[in-house]
């Protein structure tokens, strides 16, 4: 009769505990990270009776939680893939946004520079006009600055988030080696606790989230954790230590950020992270923001070079030298930010060629010399003689012959003292054109114009304008967010995926957990009968006695 009130009895305890597991996963349905637990039930040991071995019962065996490591790897790569998205689409975008902004963009500044300098070619001698004109020189030398100080910005903010993500990574693998140690209180894994185990594998997933994860797990369900994939040997995470991981920045190459491991106490360099919000924002900077930097550097340094060398060339209101129309600090950093206007006098706007041609009034053509030199010849007085249609000579002030049967290259022009002179057309045979000193550089638009021609022409990269090469940097960083975008609609399908999946193995399922405490509950019910049953029979047998 013991042996039934036994029977029953640990039939009751079983199934309350079955009963509590059950409805433990109905009030975690919705905890994050929760994986659905459930109550492991073994035959207890028969024992003899007689000929025949007689059951007595059953046992808890252990609370197993529904888990599959296989299937926890993929959602760990696949979330580390899908975050390195993230930072790479919001940074690639606000760049974009920068650029291609009307209020802050470029485009915009260049083109009101060059009408102005349109504008005043038609009346060199108006101060309005040249105040007007220096006006716009400061504009686009202002919206220089705007433009690489908001990229500085975001190269900032990138690298706060950088070193964000090392803290949090460093955190969490402080946090994962006080899991490490409680973990190793149990030989086996079947041993532990379901909720240390989720709370490990929590971890482990918000680790993966930052950067990709190398992991080996041993039989206590310790877990040694490596930086990147599985070639690598960059310890991190051991289950007894933590080490520490550290970024530091290049102050000259955005892309650059190189990152140390304290695995033996000498902070070794090791390769940057693959995947995860770290990788997405290095990647960034080494794609998207140096680029963009770089190029914009180049853009204000070759415009300044290219406008200045043509400024220095002329003459201004007073018939001086012209100077440097911008200045940029040699020692800054980036160029683009460190543009500025070198004039405040408007009278110092070099609108005339330093030097002139002058046609002679029998030429037999209508061509009309235009001049360029690499070296500044202003005192450049002399007289191109055209012998034949092909031939020239060269004579001074007093008509001394200086050169003669010189072949003439309309392409290449002629080149005497430092200056070279194109014309418009063939000249022809007893043309002569005068080389002399600029004496009327008030009223001179000449140089001027040679400033505006800077608008089209294929200056940038051997082949684009100022405009064309602005809309290049702008359009390659469209393209890279383009892309990010792509692959994270891609890689978000690849994460769904491995969510379900995971789901399916350890989410809870309510429909299942209500008809299990159906199940659990009739058992428990019917366990309680079984001792009811044994206490009438034990009765029944005192009162036959």
């Amino acid at each position: 009769m013991s042996d039934l009130l036994q029977l029953g009895a640990n039939g009751i305890r079983l199934y309350q505990s079955a009963l509590k597991t059950v409805s433990n996963n109905i009030a975690n349905a919705s905890t994050p990270g929760y994986s659905r637990q459930t109550t492991v039930i073994s035959e207890a040991t028969p024992v003899p009776l007689d000929r025949f071995y007689v059951g007595t019962g059953a046992l808890v065996d252990r609370i197993a939680r529904a888990y599959d490591g296989a299937v926890e790897a993929s959602l760990r790569d696949s979330s580390s893939d899908l975050s390195a998205q993230g930072p790479m689409i919001a940074y690639t975008n606000r760049v974009l946004d920068i650029f291609g902004s009307q209020a802050v963009g470029l485009t915009d500044a260049l083109d009101k520079f060059f009408t102005a300098a349109e504008n005043l070619s038609v009346d060199p001698a108006s101060n309005t006009l040249r105040t007007l004109f220096l006006n716009e020189a400061e504009g686009l030398a202002a919206r220089f600055n705007e433009l690489s100080g908001q990229v500085t910005r975001a190269a900032d903010d990138s690298q706060s988030a950088i070193e964000q993500d090392v803290a949090d990574l460093n955190s969490l693998g402080e946090q994962l080696v006080r899991v490490n140690q409680q973990l190793g209180r149990k030989l086996s894994e079947d041993a532990q606790p379901a909720a240390l185990l989720d709370q490990r594998d929590s971890i482990l997933r918000d680790m993966a989230a930052i950067a990709k994860l190398n992991i080996e797990t041993n039989d206590a369900g310790q877990v040694t954790v490596k930086l990147g994939g599985a070639a690598n040997n960059n310890l991190f995470v051991s289950p007894s230590k933590a080490y520490v991981l550290s970024a530091t920045f290049s102050t000259t190459n955005a892309g650059n950020v190189a990152f140390t491991l304290d695995a033996s106490g000498d902070n070794r360099l090791i390769a940057g992270p693959s995947s995860g919000t770290l990788a997405g924002a290095v990647t960034f900077r080494a794609q998207v923001l140096q680029p963009a930097m770089s190029a914009l550097d180049t853009l204000a340094q070759t415009f300044a070079d290219e406008v200045n060398t043509i400024h220095q060339q002329g003459l201004d209101a007073s018939g001086n030298q012209g100077g440097e129309l911008f200045s940029i600090d040699p020692a800054a950093t980036h160029a683009a930010n460190a543009i500025s206007v070198a004039l405040t006098n408007p009278a110092k706007v070099a609108t005339a060629e330093s030097i002139r041609v002058a046609n002679a009034s029998t030429n037999l053509s209508n061509a009309y010399g235009a001049i360029s030199y690499t070296v500044q010849p202003s005192t450049a007085n002399y007289q191109i003689r055209f012998d034949t249609d092909t031939n020239y000579s060269i004579l001074d002030t007093t008509g001394a012959l200086v050169s003669n049967n010189n072949p003439y290259n309309a392409a290449a022009g002629v080149t005497f003292g430092g200056v070279t002179v194109t014309f418009s057309e063939a000249p022809r045979a007893g043309d002569e054109f005068t080389v002399e000193p600029n004496t009327n550089a008030a009223g001179d638009n000449s140089n001027l114009q040679a400033l505006i021609e800077l608008r089209d022409a294929p200056i940038m990269n051997g082949s684009e304008s100022f405009a064309d090469n602005y809309l290049n940097i702008v359009n390659n960083v469209g393209s890279k967010a383009r892309f990010a975008q792509i692959s994270q609609e891609a890689l978000q399908v690849v994460y769904n995926q491995a969510v379900d999946t995971k789901d399916d193995i350890s989410g809870v399922n309510l429909d299942q957990e209500a008809a299990d405490l159906i199940r659990f509950q009739q058992a428990y019910q019917a366990s309680a009968q079984v001792i009811q049953t044994a206490n009438r029979i034990f009765d029944s047998i005192l009162s036959a006695s």
